[in-house]
């Protein structure tokens, strides 16, 4: 995902990607710990639960990837 965000130059300068990795990056710990706790109130299945926000993200990255310029 930085990758992705780090090569679209912007006239501005680079600080609006930055917001967007480190928000992104706050968002997957932030949705991790959520799962955490359908596992322990037992809610999910612990395999689903702490594999989802991998699945959410690699697809969040897929589109970034995607869309990013060559």
């Amino acid at each position: 995902m930085g990758v992705s965000l780090s090569t679209k130059k912007r006239r501005g300068g680079i600080g609006w990607n930055m917001a967007i990795g480190i928000g992104l990056s706050f968002s997957y710990i932030l949705f991790m710990r959520f799962s955490e706790m359908f596992v322990y109130t037992g809610a999910l299945p612990p395999a689903i639960a702490i594999w989802m926000p991998n699945a959410i993200f690699a697809v969040v990255a897929a589109i970034l990837y995607k869309i990013a310029p060559k």
